[in-house]
C-alpha cells in the first residue's frame, strides 16, 4: 500500500527519508514514487554504465551510443569536428554557434571552458598554449558540486539521473523548470567549492537556454541527451533547418 507522504513528508513507503531535527533532510524528498519504481526498467541502475546514457524512457540509451567511448567522451565528441581526439577553442566556438548560441555567448563559453578544463586533460606538465581539450582524458575534468550522474571515470549513473527528476520535478511535468534547476544547483553545492558551483551553474544554464520548451521546461529526454551529446546534434540540425528556411525566404523575395 502506497504511503500518503503528502500528509507525512518525512516517510515514504515506510522508509524514513527526513527528520525535523535535521531540516536539510526534508529537502529533495522524492515526490513521485512511480518514477523511483520505474528505475527497475533499467538493467542494473545501481551500476555505472560506461557507454550508454540510459533512462526509464530510453533503457537502451540514445542514438549516439558508441561501444568504444565513455558517456562523458560522447558528451564532448560533438565538438571534435575532425575526430582527432582534440578539441581546440575554435572547435568549441563553432560547436556552440552550430547549436544556435550567439557570438557573445559562444566566445564566453570558449573562454570559460578552455581556460579551466584544457590543462587537466593534457598528458604533460607543460601546458599546450593552444589549449586543446584531450577527449581521452576528459574524465579528469570531473568537478565537485555536481549531480554525480557522471562518475569519476566518465561513466553514467542511472540511479543518480533518475534521482534528479524524482527529487526536483515535483509537479510531474516531465522535465525541469528554471526554478527546479536552481534548487538542484543550490542543493548540490559543496562547501568552499567556488569552481564547482560556477561550473555546474553555467552547465545547467546553457542547457536551459538551449533546450527549454514553450512552457519554460527542459524535457527529461533533453537532459538525458546532453549527457551523451545526442542533444547537441539535434540542436545543430534544428539550427541548420532554421537557417535553410531563412535562406529560402530571402531567395523568394529577390
Amino acid at each position: 500500500m502506497r504511503q500518503n507522504y503528502a500528509n507525512n513528508p518525512q516517510t515514504v513507503d515506510g522508509v524514513t527519508v527526513g527528520i525535523v531535527e535535521a531540516p536539510q533532510t526534508l529537502k529533495g524528498i522524492p515526490s513521485n514514487l512511480d518514477r523511483v519504481r520505474r528505475a527497475a526498467l533499467i538493467s542494473h541502475p545501481e551500476l555505472p554504465h560506461a557507454t550508454r546514457a540510459v533512462s526509464t524512457e530510453r533503457p537502451q540509451g540514445g542514438d549516439t551510443a558508441a561501444n568504444n567511448r565513455t558517456v562523458l567522451q560522447q558528451h564532448v565528441d560533438f565538438f571534435d569536428r575532425d575526430k582527432d581526439g582534440k578539441i581546440f577553442p575554435r572547435d568549441t566556438y563553432v560547436g556552440f554557434r552550430r547549436m544556435g548560441f550567439n557570438v557573445l555567448l559562444s566566445a564566453y563559453a570558449v573562454l570559460v571552458i578552455h581556460s579551466t578544463l584544457a590543462y587537466p586533460t593534457h598528458n604533460h606538465w607543460i601546458p599546450d598554449p593552444r589549449l586543446p581539450i584531450i577527449t581521452g582524458n576528459i574524465h579528469k575534468c570531473h568537478h565537485g558540486s555536481d549531480s554525480m550522474v557522471y562518475d569519476k571515470e566518465g561513466r553514467f549513473m542511472p540511479e543518480k539521473f533518475e534521482e534528479i527528476f524524482a527529487k526536483y520535478d515535483r509537479d510531474n511535468k516531465g522535465g525541469l523548470s528554471l526554478r527546479d534547476i536552481f534548487n538542484l544547483w543550490n542543493n548540490h553545492r559543496d562547501a568552499y567549492d567556488l569552481f564547482g558551483w560556477s561550473a555546474e551553474f553555467l552547465e545547467w544554464l546553457a542547457l536551459y537556454l538551449a533546450a527549454h520548451n514553450e512552457k519554460g521546461v527542459v524535457p527529461k529526454e533533453a537532459v538525458r541527451g546532453q549527457y551523451d551529446g545526442s542533444l547537441f546534434y539535434q540542436l545543430a540540425r534544428k539550427q541548420e533547418a532554421k537557417e535553410a528556411a531563412k535562406k529560402d525566404t530571402r531567395e523568394k523575395r529577390k
